[in-house]
């Protein structure tokens, strides 16, 4: 389950510092899949949300005790994100409201469990290299996803030990 995991995040952080790479911080994750030029190269975002679900699930349930809805939710909200990549039209409602639950439901599940560090460290860092490259102001959304998903993969990482 653990290498799972660390293949997960592996995934996710190779995905968004290629994008980063290639297209300068995106102004969200979910704006790649337009970088990318939609279909059908697009879909490496979709790609990308689903395997790193797949791969991070079983430690997160394994290490949620009586919060696994919670997991649930915050993974299958992150498949569906993925499911519904064409946010700025046809996937719209969708896609935020997706996002959201996936959102919600995993900074809830690091309160619940008493992850405060990680989310307060998170945001540390992801606020000082938003500032660090200039694109805190345009790129915010990204910035708060980041910060979702690091505190999320070292809540649970630091819960497994």
């Amino acid at each position: 389950m653990e290498i799972a995991f660390l293949i997960g995040v592996f995934l996710f952080l190779a995905y968004t510092i290629a994008m980063s790479a290639m297209y300068g911080v995106p102004s969200s994750l979910s704006n790649t899949y337009y970088l990318l030029g939609e279909k059908p190269r697009g879909y490496l975002f979709t790609f990308c949300l689903w395997a790193t679900a797949f791969l991070i699930a079983p430690l997160w349930f394994s290490v949620s005790e009586n919060l696994t809805a919670l997991v649930f939710l915050a993974c299958g909200g992150l498949i569906l994100v993925g499911s519904a990549p064409s946010f700025m039209s046809v996937d719209k409602g969708w896609h935020t409201a997706f996002a959201l639950i996936c959102a919600v439901a995993s900074i809830s599940w690091q309160i619940a469990s008493g992850s405060y560090v990680p989310i307060i460290g998170s945001l540390l860092m992801c606020l000082g290299i938003a500032i660090l490259t200039k694109s805190l102001v345009y790129a915010r959304i990204f910035w708060l996803e980041m910060t979702a998903f690091l505190s999320t993969f070292v809540s649970v990482g630091i819960k497994s030990v």
